[in-house]
């Protein structure tokens, strides 16, 4: 495996046509100058009371060197208001899973969009002796089938995900960096990496690693004796399809209505979409609001 962190392209969080260039080419990109030291201890005091060790209804799923929080959206204001809202990671997520449709018919030529949504938020802390996890795909989560782009290059709408990795330590060989395998979002579901091919996506606090879904990437293993690798992780999928994580049960509607109207869109609880996530013809929101209405009685 290759472990020159050179092979992952690095640009600042403002440089967004830069980070779109290498994600197009590549499939991932560290964005540097994303977040503080700060903020980073700040979502990890928010996490830490919530964070579960090994259970048995897990173990296909983890370790038990590894420890999780998940919801983490609605747990932390940071991770709400600062990360997931920063303007430019915007400009890049929304270039590259915004879907738009301007159907014939009676529509009279209006063009429908959808934005991104946050599909799953959890912190993962690798601990020491954790065995990395095998290369694979996020995007087959939804059962995404790929095309051969080596030739042609790299097209808008082929992906339906994008994942987000920011690292509450720095990330090295050792304790676990995130392996990514640069161009493997340009290969069909033939095509397999093999180890010349893959390399370590190492970082330091206040970075973060950008990823399609169709690129091969895995957690390393943690070779370390007294080091721990908390890591804060986002996946993002096109507004139509289903979150992995379930919003209507992992949020109290008092939670979503006391979050901007940004937090509860990017949560698909106020999505202005043709048919998604309504209840007679409501979106959560706004069916949360209704409901609290009712339960005050007129005076």
């Amino acid at each position: 495996m290759n472990s020159d962190p050179a092979k992952v392209g690095r640009a600042p969080i403002t440089a967004t046509e830069k980070l779109i260039e290498c994600l197009s080419k590549d499939g991932c990109v560290i964005a540097t100058d994303f977040t503080s030291v700060e903020d980073l201890a700040q979502v990890q005091d928010d996490v830490n009371p919530y964070m579960e060790g090994y259970t048995e209804i897990r173990a296909h799923l983890f370790p038990p060197q590894y420890r999780w929080c998940g919801g983490i959206f609605g747990r932390s204001e940071t991770v709400r208001n600062r990360w997931l809202a920063e303007e430019n990671l915007d400009l890049v997520r929304d270039h590259f899973l915004t879907t738009t449709l301007t159907p014939p018919g009676g529509y009279d030529g209006a063009t429908f969009e959808s934005k991104p949504v946050l599909a799953f938020s959890v912190t993962l802390d690798i601990g020491p002796g954790a065995k990395q996890q095998p290369l694979h795909r996020d995007d087959y989560l939804y059962f995404h089938r790929h095309r051969d782009l080596t030739k042609s290059g790299y097209e808008i709408g082929t992906d339906m995900m994008m994942l987000m990795f920011v690292p509450a330590v720095k990330t090295t060989i050792e304790n676990g960096a995130t392996l990514v395998v640069p161009g493997s979002h340009l290969w069909d579901d033939v095509r397999t990496p093999v180890d010349n091919e893959v390399c370590y996506a190492t970082m330091t606090p206040g970075e973060v690693l950008l990823v399609l879904g169709s690129t091969w990437h895995a957690g390393g293993g943690n070779v370390t004796t007294d080091v721990r690798r908390p890591q804060h992780t986002f996946f993002f999928t096109r507004g139509m399809y289903r979150p992995e994580e379930n919003p209507y049960l992992s949020y109290s509607p008092q939670q979503v209505l006391s979050w901007s109207e940004k937090s509860q869109s990017l949560a698909g609880m106020n999505r202005d979409t043709l048919a998604f996530d309504r209840t007679n013809y409501l979106v959560p929101s706004a069916l949360y609001a209704e409901s609290t209405k009712a339960q005050i009685p007129d005076k």
